[in-house]
């Protein structure tokens, strides 16, 4: 059998394998509301290539797999009020409400003047 015939025949009884244990009524992309992506969108996105012809073979997407890396680090100015930590696979970054309350209020406490301007005798600014 030649390679060609051989490769068809491998995928025919894929595909006869696979239409035994999946109904395929659930993939039908017209009616997905989730995630969906189509190759305009997902061209040029680092890591992903498709429709590849190498010889002998065809890959329609091929997505490369990202090596994990820290998050970027929190800026020193907002430290005391972001907690993120550094695992890929953490939460996202939260605001520490107590900390920032307080930071708040000692902000408020040094913008405030120290005596009342007094409007005696002034027209009163709208």
């Amino acid at each position: 059998m030649t390679e060609p015939r051989r490769l068809l025949t491998r995928l025919l009884e894929y595909i006869e394998e696979q239409a035994k244990e999946i109904d395929p009524r659930q993939f039908c992309l017209g009616n997905a509301k989730g995630f969906i992506r189509r190759s305009d969108e997902i061209a040029g996105l680092p890591g992903v290539e498709y429709d590849i012809k190498v010889e002998g073979d065809h890959i329609w997407l091929r997505v490369a797999r990202f090596t994990p890396s820290n998050a970027p680090a929190v800026p020193d100015q907002f430290r005391a009020f972001i907690r993120a930590a550094n695992d890929p696979d953490g939460g996202a970054p939260i605001l520490d409400d107590a900390a920032f309350a307080a930071g708040s209020t000692k902000l408020r406490m040094a913008r405030r003047p120290s005596a009342a301007p007094s409007w005696k005798g002034k027209a009163v600014p709208r």
